[in-house]
């Protein structure tokens, strides 16, 4: 069986030897099965590490905002001046309101951010969403999870690689050792990019004894 280091390369040959197919169907799908469990670990996962914030502005009368993102989600979007956030509505929502001034609501699709009130002006905002790693591909060997989160994975790889060969009670086995390790990796870094900031202790004054 390969030796798994944390390259693509020897994940889709460790994946093949699990599954024991190295036909050309498998080696076919083998990429989609990677990058859905990429795409899975970072949902499940759901850490602040992944979050990128923008600056910027409304324009005045302008009630949209072309994304620079596509294949995300906006988190937040906090007014500065007022700092209150921009509540998430439904597009009818957003499109009936009306008035002008302040947003107050906003809707995404995959290419604009629609506001409700129409701006009446600059607003500035910090826009926060989420940034993906670089997804796994011959070209691109390495990234955060196969550097902090190879075993999971490598689990979650083999649940997407038997479920295209129908394979039904190795899915089960492997999501279950996939479970097993998405726990404490939950746990490890929420706790690390979740932590607040702690001042250090003063250094303690000698104590004069004479």
């Amino acid at each position: 069986m390969a030796q798994f280091e944390t390259t693509y390369a020897n994940l889709v040959a460790l994946l093949t030897d699990y599954v024991e197919d190295d036909s050309s169907e498998f080696s076919g799908m083998v990429q989609g099965a990677v990058n859905r469990a990429e795409e899975r670990i970072i949902r499940d996962l759901d850490l602040v590490i992944w979050n990128f914030t923008a600056q910027g502005s409304t324009s005045d009368a302008l009630g949209t905002l072309t994304k620079s993102y596509s294949d995300t989600h906006t988190h937040s979007i906090l007014f500065l001046a007022s700092m209150e956030y921009a509540q998430r509505r439904s597009l009818d929502y957003v499109r009936g309101h009306g008035g002008s001034g302040r947003p107050l609501y906003f809707h995404e699709d995959s290419t604009k951010i629609y506001w409700a009130p129409t701006p009446d002006g600059a607003y500035g905002y910090d826009l926060t969403y989420t940034v993906r790693p670089t997804k796994l591909s011959d070209s691109n060997q390495t990234s955060w999870l196969t550097t902090n989160a190879s075993d999971a994975l490598m689990w979650a790889a083999l649940v997407e690689s038997e479920s295209f060969l129908v394979a039904p009670e190795r899915v089960a086995e492997f999501e279950q050792k996939y479970q097993q390790m998405l726990g404490p990796l939950r746990a490890l870094w929420r706790h690390v990019s979740q932590k607040s900031y702690e001042p250090v202790e003063p250094t303690p004054k000698p104590v004069q004894t004479r």
